[in-house]
């Protein structure tokens, strides 16, 4: 059995070193499954890193050159650029490199038989393609999956899923964003008699693992839960270190006003301070392996938020609720502070026995951030 990895999927990992990636390829492995990224991903992965890269050194480069002329001191060093630049060149290689590290695979380009279908598909407008005829590389990750559909042509005792396309472009792979495969793709399979229960789509990495959950994450998860709810373990170094690691992600931290409840009014909020008055909800946790365990909770912190108000709205609010401390921070706007409790997500991977943290993220849970009403 198989999972697909989209390039949407990752994105925003395109080192594959974040807990999403790590956690399935565990999971999968244990449970025996192949994790496998397309030639054409591959490809679209290098291109993004590429993009990336060299925007952010075209930006440094420039913020260098101001800092030059206002101050007349060489800020840029052209070694560590050149270091950059000779690291993102080799950026395929360790790719390739970190994919087997992780026990997954490159597929191959898709089969004759299956390219010719891509053009077919290009000149009907048949999905993965849409309406103008754009979705290429999709198409070629479909090549993949009814290269790898083949093998199960005519067999009548599939329940489960045999492909676990991991892809949050639903626009091209589903009939809807309920992520059901779209019925151009399911009369594929029905051609060579594959029911369309043999391939799930699933939207995050997340997602995929969720579908390869085994028991033993209940153990886990209830000593898991005990050091985040029971106050024996309040002062422990798991947890300790655990807080100090949101702390240290969430200091200064920009973001868009609907991510921590905030309506449109207020501009570019950023951390600016936060109590330490910690509140854990829906903590799960599952194993990885004999080494590591993949923790999921969210938490809320009481935040000060530094904040940008249109001058026309900002006065009006400043009683009990608004903290402005530069009335003409320039011709439109005011900067003031204001406190919210902010509800965040948090991912990470620890040791088993809850010694060594190896990957942590955290973002604002929009969903959890109920917009602030203001008089």
């Amino acid at each position: 059995m198989y999972i697909i990895i989209d390039t949407s999927s990752v994105n925003a990992d395109l080192k594959l070193k974040n807990a999403g990636i790590v956690k399935l390829t565990s999971k999968a492995k244990d449970q025996g499954y192949r994790v496998c990224f397309p030639r054409v991903v591959i490809e679209e992965m290098a291109k993004h890193y590429s993009e990336n890269t060299a925007k952010a050194l075209k930006d440094l480069k420039r913020a260098a050159k101001i800092l030059d002329d206002e101050t007349e001191t060489l800020v840029l060093n052209e070694t560590e650029v050149e270091t950059a630049e000779e690291i993102v060149a080799d950026y395929l290689p360790k790719l390739r490199k970190r994919i087997k590290e992780l026990g997954a695979e490159i597929l191959k380009l898709p089969s004759r038989d299956q390219q010719h279908e891509i053009l077919k598909k290009a000149v009907k407008r048949i999905k993965p393609f849409n309406s103008a005829g754009v979705g290429y590389q999709d198409a070629t990750i479909w090549a993949n999956i009814m290269d790898i559909m083949l093998k199960f042509s005519e067999h009548e005792g599939i329940v489960k899923p045999k492909v676990i396309l991991v892809s949050s472009n639903h626009t091209d792979f589903c009939n809807s964003d309920k992520f059901d495969l779209h019925d151009d793709l399911a009369a594929e399979l029905e051609e060579i008699g594959v029911p369309d229960i043999a391939v799930k789509i699933v939207k995050t990495l997340d997602d995929a693992s969720s579908e390869l959950t085994t028991h033993t994450d209940k153990i886990i998860s209830d000593e898991t839960l005990a050091f985040f709810k029971d106050p024996i373990y309040a002062s422990s170094t798991f947890r300790r270190e655990v807080e100090k690691l949101i702390l240290d992600k969430l200091s200064f931290k920009a973001f868009n006003s609907s991510e921590v409840g905030l309506g449109d009014i207020f501009e570019d909020p950023t951390i600016d301070m936060m109590h330490e008055d910690f509140d854990y909800s829906a903590i799960e946790a599952e194993i990885l392996s004999e080494e590591e365990i993949s923790i999921s909770l969210k938490v809320s912190l009481t935040c000060q938020l530094d904040v940008f108000v249109d001058k026309s709205e900002a006065y009006h609010l400043e009683e009990g609720t608004l903290s402005i401390y530069d009335h003409d921070w320039n011709n439109h706007y005011v900067a003031a502070q204001l406190e919210k409790q902010v509800w965040f997500e948090v991912n990470l991977i620890t040791s088993n026995n809850f010694q060594e943290i190896s990957s942590f993220e955290i973002e604002a849970s929009e969903e959890l951030n109920d917009e602030m009403e203001f008089d």
